[in-house]
This record gives C-alpha cells, structure tokens and sequence, in this order.
C-alpha cells in the first residue's frame, strides 16, 4: 500500500508539471496489489470509453517507468 501511495504521488507530481494542454483529462489513482490478495475471478469483457483507456494506459506507462528501477 506504501509504495503504491507513493508512485501515484510521483505521478500526480509529474502531471501538474505539465502544461495544461498536456495533461491528461484526469486523474487516475490506483492501489496495486498482489494478486495473492484476490481469489480467482472468471473472465469478463468490459469495452471502456476511450478517453478511459488512454488514461489508463498513460498512467500504466508512469507506474512502469517509476517501478522499474526498484
């Protein structure tokens, strides 16, 4: 919970240093646990929006580059 308390503070950081125009529509906050934490779950499809999945995507892509190095 730490850490990912942490990177989303690194992203939101990184995110209001950028110009308005480059920011990203808004703002995703996500825990990252452990998938020891969750039972199994059967497969389902969910079609997001697509502002949604670039958002996401963005802010898989910060997570990664802040990850990383650890």
């Amino acid at each position: 919970m730490a850490d990912s308390r942490r990177i989303n503070a690194n992203i939101r950081d990184e995110e209001e240093k950028l110009p308005e125009e480059e920011r990203p529509p808004f703002s995703l906050v996500a825990v990252i646990l452990s998938s020891e934490f969750w039972p199994p779950l059967k497969e389902e499809k969910l079609e997001l929006p697509e502002q949604v999945k670039e958002a996401m995507e963005a802010y898989s892509k910060k997570y990664e580059k802040l990850k990383s190095p650890l």
